[in-house]
């Protein structure tokens, strides 16, 4: 009896040894736990903290925009005697002189003569202008926007400094990009100047624009369709130039939205694709599954027989496009018309494009000997309007040979509702290889910007740097995870009426501003007066043969060091915690008899939905 008494205290004590031992693993383990979520919470802190600091000097970026916009007219008054805006592929004599060099990851421009160069010029006294394949540098407006937007300068020096690499710009809508420090551009790069270059095709700028859509694009058919425009506005027929302005506008749709096309006249319609087509990725110049449809717009003629065309019979068949039931996404109609249907008597189905929460665009081409270019006083107008649809004129001065500006009433359309679902926050896109490539891997947080009067300006963005946040990275990229949840569209919360109607009365005016303001010469912009300076002249400094770090930079390797540094130091920590987790787990099973009721396990949820960022995750093929 006495040995089993000893055996049993001895059992005790061996349970009281492991109890306490167990007890001290949990203690240690808690504390390290503790430790690891203190440095957690720090680290998401600052990642947060970063993108706030951003985001606000990006706010102050777009409140300029704005302001400038409202005082365009005294701008452009003041703009002859001001310095010019600079072009990125016309430099000036001596420009160089004002350059700072800066440290890059990668200078392109260096790499043939110099393989891993790491220094580039900038030009931190001025922003830098891109202008698009279809900028109308004798339009006034080009002017306006021009000498207008060149105030931002002051605004762009308060936030990217030579202390640090910072690139901020803006993207109009008439498809040019301005964009600080000032960077050369090869004046023999195929995208330079007016070549091939969009601000309005970079992800940046369909993400901040845009939300899912699906579109039904009307094109009227009918044999007054093949009357020419009216003199002075360009050349070709109403057809002509209504099928060239889809095939850009297709261009300058986003990933995830559905498109159609439908021609319509006075006997039938005719679908360019038996359902709606999805866009995979965001086109820059085609896509496949973009073909057919770009393939059979291209061989559009105008009907034969004579009549008025059956807009009626063209919005059922759009409605129809929409049976499927798309409801987390906006549902627009865009009609391309000489306008010669409106004058009939005719009945729109106003009560199914309501229920089905339809925006319908109703875009005029005007031909010669047009009696009513406005379609006032119509029973179509007033059918469009009580949908809160919309009537426009396009014309050469509402860009008829720049089809995505002429359609900007779309653009403002969709941008608006993107900023009512996210609360006017800020946008990130996807991590890409940046345009210019010098420094590796970006993210861009961009935000729409609007005039008084709630059209759409254009975009201002601001590239972050991934390979030179160093600790950062992993804390600013789950900030970044964290603003991008909860901007889903639905399109029951859409609600069109008669409020929302735009029909236009009166053609835009040549001249918005005083007629007596003296001619910009070469629309504000710069001669080019340097013609013997090449890419390399403007773009590499120090020694290219053997990279220097700059001061204006952080160095490389101290960057790729700390980048290390976090990540490895992170890993060891979780490491730590997870291996005194399985010990303890291993310990409460033995102590507890084998009894799993005491473990404790940590599991993702498997319910909740994937997150993605804003814009293309499949697109790295633009940056600025």
């Amino acid at each position: 009896m006495r040995g089993m008494g000893n055996a049993g205290a001895l059992k005790r004590g061996m349970e009281g040894m492991h109890f306490r031992s167990g007890r001290r693993r949990e203690a240690l383990c808690f504390t390290v736990l503790c430790m690891f979520c203190l440095v957690a919470v720090d680290s998401a802190t600052q990642g947060d903290d970063y993108l706030n600091e951003k985001e606000g000097q990006l706010a102050k970026i777009a409140d300029a925009v704005q302001k400038n916009d409202i005082s365009k007219c005294e701008l452009l008054k003041t703009c002859a005697s001001a310095p010019c805006s600079r072009n990125t592929c016309f430099p000036g004599k001596d420009d160089v002189t004002n350059y700072s060099c800066m440290h890059v990851s990668f200078n392109k421009y260096c790499n043939a003569s110099a393989p891993g160069c790491s220094d580039k010029y900038f030009d931190y006294t001025r922003s830098f202008v891109r202008t698009a394949i279809n900028t109308d540098f004798s339009s006034t407006l080009t002017t306006i926007g021009t000498c207008a937007q060149r105030a931002l300068d002051p605004v762009f020096q308060n936030v990217s400094t030579p202390t640090s690499l910072l690139r901020i710009y803006f993207g109009a809508t008439d498809g040019s990009w301005r964009g600080f420090p000032g960077s050369d551009q090869d004046v023999n790069d195929p995208e330079c100047g007016v070549v091939k270059y969009d601000t309005r095709l970079r992800p940046w700028y369909r993400a901040s624009t845009s939300v899912p859509r699906v579109i039904a694009i009307l094109i009227d058919a009918g044999q007054s369709m093949n009357r020419d425009i009216l003199p002075g506005q360009g050349s070709g027929t109403v057809l002509q130039n209504a099928i060239t302005i889809v095939g850009e506008f297709l261009k300058a749709l986003s990933s995830g939205d559905f498109v159609n096309i439908i021609m319509f006249d006075s006997t039938k319609v005719t679908p360019l694709s038996p359902s709606m087509v999805q866009i995979q990725v965001d086109p820059i110049t085609s896509l496949p599954e973009l073909d057919t449809l770009t393939q059979n717009l291209g061989k559009q003629k105008s009907g034969d027989l004579p009549g008025t065309s059956d807009v009626v019979q063209g919005i059922d068949a759009a409605l129809q496009n929409f049976a499927a039931n798309y409801p987390d996404a906006a549902k627009i109609i865009l009609v391309f018309t000489d306008g010669e249907f409106a004058s009939g008597n005719i009945s729109i189905p106003v009560t199914n494009l309501t229920s089905s929460n339809v925006k319908m665009f109703v875009y005029k081409i005007p031909p010669i000997n047009d009696d009513n270019l406005f379609i006032v006083n119509t029973p179509f107008a007033s059918q469009l309007c009580s949908i809160g649809g919309s009537f426009e004129i396009i014309s050469k001065l509402s860009g008829l040979s720049n089809p995505i500006l002429a359609l900007n009433s779309f653009f403002t359309f969709t941008a608006n509702l993107h900023a009512k679902v996210s609360n006017n926050s800020a946008d990130y896109s996807p991590i890409y290889a940046g345009y210019e490539k010098i420094e590796g891997n970006i993210t861009t947080v961009s935000r729409p910007v609007f005039g008084a009067d709630k059209t759409l300006l254009g975009v201002v963005g601001m590239d972050i740097f991934i390979n030179n946040l160093g600790s950062l990275a992993d804390s600013v990229y789950a900030a970044i995870l964290s603003r991008s949840v909860g901007k889903g569209f639905k399109s029951s919360n859409l609600v069109l009426t008669s409020a929302n109607c735009s029909l236009q009365t009166v053609l835009p005016s040549a001249e918005p501003c005083e007629a007596s303001v003296t001619k910009i010469p070469n629309g504000g912009f710069c001669y080019r007066t340097d013609k013997s300076s090449t890419i390399k002249d403007l773009a590499c400094c120090r020694s290219c043969a053997q990279p220097l770090h700059g001061s204006g930079g952080t160095s490389k390797s101290t960057v790729i060091g700390a980048a290390v540094g976090g990540t490895v130091g992170g890993i060891f920590l979780f490491l730590v915690v997870w291996f005194l987790i399985k010990r303890w787990k291993k310990t409460r099973i033995i102590t507890t008899g084998g009894n799993k009721d005491g473990e404790y396990e940590f599991k993702g949820n498997n319910d909740d939905p994937p997150v993605q960022l804003a814009g293309n995750n499949n697109n790295n093929r633009s940056g600025l």
